[in-house]
């Protein structure tokens, strides 16, 4: 399997997509706008290197606290199942914080990421642990940029997925 791009997004988010918290795996994360057709994986996922620029529930504190100092692999890939179109109001995340499927932010956070905007996205993703990892030189150049993807110096290729995280754990 080849692997050309990097998804990356806050360190909590990762950690929940990838190690799960709680009862369960994290499968979306909240995005201004979707990808391009072609654009649907594998990424390699990646941790913003800064601290959260938004609110964190107490769950979500306790979480970034016992992950700080744990060191991340890049052994984790994933692919894009679909796009879930919403209407940004604070009752889609109130339910979403509250009912336990986005409970490390408090609801507000959210609403400050799609301030402006009328309609957002939940990205739904299928993750998997890869057999080896990526190498971090490949994604040097693309982590001095904003976006939060980009493409790796040259396409990895991965030995394989071992098994989706979310339907294994």
């Amino acid at each position: 399997m080849e692997v050309t791009f990097t998804l990356r997004d806050e360190k909590v988010n990762i950690y929940a997509l990838t190690q799960g918290y709680g009862d369960y795996h994290q499968i979306f994360l909240c995005k201004k706008s979707v990808l391009p057709d072609d654009r649907i994986g594998p990424f390699v996922l990646d941790i913003k290197s800064s601290n959260p620029q938004y609110e964190l529930s107490n769950k979500g504190e306790c979480l970034l606290a016992f992950i700080s100092s744990k060191q991340y692999s890049f052994n984790y890939a994933a692919y894009i199942d679909c796009y879930i179109e919403f209407k940004v109001s604070d009752n889609v995340f109130k339910e979403l914080c509250t009912k336990g499927y986005f409970d490390i932010w408090e609801p507000g956070a959210p609403m400050k990421y799609f301030e402006g905007r009328s309609t957002g996205y939940l990205m739904v993703l299928r993750v998997y642990k890869l057999r080896q990892s990526v190498p971090e030189i490949l994604q040097e150049r693309g982590r001095k940029g904003r976006n939060f993807y980009y493409r790796l110096t040259q396409p990895h290729w991965a030995l394989g997925l071992l098994s989706s995280i979310a339907l294994s754990s």
